[in-house]
């Protein structure tokens, strides 16, 4: 799917990441009242980013689809299966089945894994197990176990029940499944594949940027289609065929900042001199990081000249805001980046990117344009 697989933030985590894939496919196939829902079912830390840690708690998450009174509930796994897994697999299904009305239970799993049957060979022998552990009540064998207590009888019918209406999707190609929904909804054309990919990744961003905050909460994320119509309606009005403006926050939690390693650059040196506070100088570093992905992607999607009419307009307000400051006798570094701040540019339309051109265009490499909100002789 394009850049969407990157080493930045969750979206290198394969295991991780294949979950929200699967789910973000599924939103793209709600109709009516259907509301998709995203959720924790064990006791884990989503706080945790570390891959191996989140990998190996595909188990711990569901994915389920509500269809008026009814669910379909969906088991995602990219690993491959064995006893242990398939063991918490039914669990889950068995503790949303005494939940919600339940008429599907699906297993959704990676292109790469050919795995196996995930049932049982004897309800009689697993049931024993349930009954004699001893794990803390928050494990999930211990939900299970009062659940179903000694009812060996009903624990028999809801597995049957289970191996019933149960759904394999094998080898499930989540990236040529997603091309295949959002390539209508994206408006998809061969002249511009370019809009349609930024549009996607971008989505898909904003998605996973929404859903992580949720279950990050230990609350679970739901998604209806009214919802997800204002994403998708969100996406095309800032991603078009004249401009690109990406979510800042998406970005900004995205993009990870190490002031110790760009100290000796022009930029930080000259916002050293506005205020020498790292929490100020780091928002405006992000500004300018913000503008320069804008200012890729504009090249990229052939927007050159608006680079250009940014880039112009920015060091006018920045030249009228010197003269006018110099004027009035209060010509000093954060008066000068303030002022241009405040100045307008009708070439952007938010702050973010008309804050981050200003750190931008104060680059060592501007020779042209360079901005200075301190004027230093013999500069290193």
């Amino acid at each position: 799917m394009g850049d969407m697989d990157n080493n930045s933030g969750i979206v290198s985590l394969s295991g991780f990441a294949f979950q929200i894939k699967v789910f973000f496919y599924y939103l793209a196939t709600l109709s009516g009242d259907q509301e998709l829902g995203f959720e924790v079912l064990d006791d884990i830390s989503i706080s945790s980013l570390d891959e191996k840690y989140l990998n190996n708690k595909e188990d711990a998450f569901s994915t389920r689809i509500k269809t008026d009174n009814n669910y379909v509930v969906i088991q995602v796994k990219r690993s491959k299966i064995d006893k242990t897994n398939y063991v918490k697999i039914i669990y889950n299904w068995l503790l949303a089945n005494n939940e919600y009305s339940i008429r599907e239970f699906i297993l959704c799993t990676s292109e790469i894994f050919d795995n196996e049957n995930i049932f049982f060979d004897s309800f009689e022998d697993i049931f024993k197990k349930i009954s004699l552990s001893k794990n803390k009540s928050t494990a999930l064998i211990s939900k299970v176990k009062e659940i179903y207590k000694d009812d060996f009888e009903k624990f028999e019918k809801d597995c049957m029940y289970i191996q019933e209406n149960f759904v394999k999707l094998d080898k499930f190609a989540v990236e040529d499944k997603i091309n295949e929904k959002y390539g209508q909804l994206l408006f998809q054309t061969k002249n511009n594949p370019q809009l349609y990919k930024l549009r996607l990744e971008e989505l898909f961003k904003y998605i996973q940027f929404d859903l992580l905050d949720v279950i990050g909460q230990r609350k679970p994320y739901l998604c209806g289609l009214n919802r997800f119509h204002t994403y998708l309606e969100n996406v095309i009005q800032r991603i078009n065929i004249n401009d690109v403006e990406l979510n800042y926050a998406i970005f900004k939690k995205d993009t990870p900042l190490f002031l110790e390693e760009i100290k000796n650059k022009r930029e930080y040196k000259q916002l050293a001199f506005c205020k020498d506070d790292e929490k100020f100088i780091s928002k405006h570093i992000m500004y300018g990081l913000y503008y320069q992905k804008y200012r890729i992607l504009s090249l990229e999607a052939d927007r050159s000249q608006r680079i250009v009419s940014i880039e112009n307009r920015t060091f006018e307000s920045f030249e009228d805001a010197v003269d006018i400051l110099k004027e009035e006798g209060k010509d000093k570094p954060f008066f000068r980046l303030d002022k241009c701040k405040n100045s307008s540019n009708c070439y952007l339309n938010n702050d973010e990117a008309k804050f981050g051109v200003l750190i931008y265009m104060t680059r060592e490499e501007e020779a042209e344009r360079q901005l200075s909100w301190k004027e230093v002789e013999n500069e290193q």
